[in-house]
């Protein structure tokens, strides 16, 4: 699976989940802000110092097939690469809450209900 996500998506969704994230965390900030807390991360130069750092992962991958030639992976992932299993599941976490809003977007809440069970468990899909 890891092996199969275009960069060009990786790249997209990674980018929304952190600027969600960076949402998010203003908001919490924003409601405890007489409460002590760690320098704020949510700025968008800090989202794109982030990404700055996931497109090097993403678009810098090489591997040797032992036949002396070195070769640019350009679509997907490495399983072996620290990263990943978190980029991978950002990655689909994206598609997935999409899907969800869309479903309620359109007035299937029922057929969104259907999935409240499910949760993703590294790359696998548990329901």
């Amino acid at each position: 699976m890891y092996t199969c996500l275009p960069h060009h998506k990786i790249l997209t969704n990674l980018r929304i989940a952190v600027t969600e994230a960076s949402i998010f965390q203003r908001n919490i900030i924003s409601a405890t802000a007489s409460l002590p807390h760690s320098q704020d991360i949510s700025t968008p130069q800090h989202i794109d110092d982030i990404m700055d750092l996931v497109t090097f992962v993403v678009e810098n991958t090489y591997f040797d097939n032992n036949c002396n030639i070195l070769q640019h992976q350009t679509i997907g992932i490495p399983m072996g690469t620290n990263a990943a299993p978190e980029l991978a599941n950002l990655t689909l976490y994206v598609d997935e809450a999409q899907f969800i809003d869309n479903l309620l977007l359109n007035q299937n809440e029922d057929l969104a209900l259907l999935y409240k069970h499910t949760y993703r468990f590294i790359d696998d899909i548990l329901a």
